[in-house]
């Protein structure tokens, strides 16, 4: 249980700062406040200011990625008291962490083609290209 804990809220300190400042911030950064509903009201005014400031931090910075990357263990830490402290709180987080990625733009696309062959054939393959094989009639020699 300790593992899931700290995986996930790893996962949902990488998924928050990874939102930071994109087009699905606002709405990311709503349901995170929510997840914190179970504390005070302070507590999640604290978390809201700390959300704002955060992301006046990213977009100052030269390097935003760095800042974002920065920002990552403190909400790894918010996250895991938080989940100890209300581990009904754990499927919540795990929602939120699908639903923000998945409201993301994949900009980074893995492609795998396996090809195998085997006895007397032949393989042609291309990944996000085009090929044209010009045959050679039989008999004919290539030179």
């Amino acid at each position: 249980m300790l593992e899931e804990v700290t995986q996930l809220a790893e996962a949902g300190a990488a998924t928050l700062v990874g939102v930071i400042l994109t087009d699905t911030w606002e709405a990311a950064r709503a349901g995170f406040v929510r997840l914190f509903r179970r504390g005070d009201e302070g507590q999640q005014a604290a978390i809201e200011t700390q959300l704002v400031v955060g992301a006046e931090l990213v977009r100052q910075a030269e390097d935003a990625e760095a800042a974002r990357q920065s920002l990552a263990p403190m909400w790894r830490f918010q996250l895991a008291e938080l989940l100890r402290q209300h581990p009904e709180a754990i499927a919540e987080l795990s929602s939120w962490v699908e639903e923000s990625r998945a409201a993301q733009p994949r900009t980074h696309w893995t492609a795998i083609q396996n090809v195998d062959t085997r006895d007397n054939s032949r393989a042609n393959a291309v990944i996000h290209g085009n090929i044209i094989v010009h045959e050679a009639k039989p008999g004919l020699n290539a030179s």
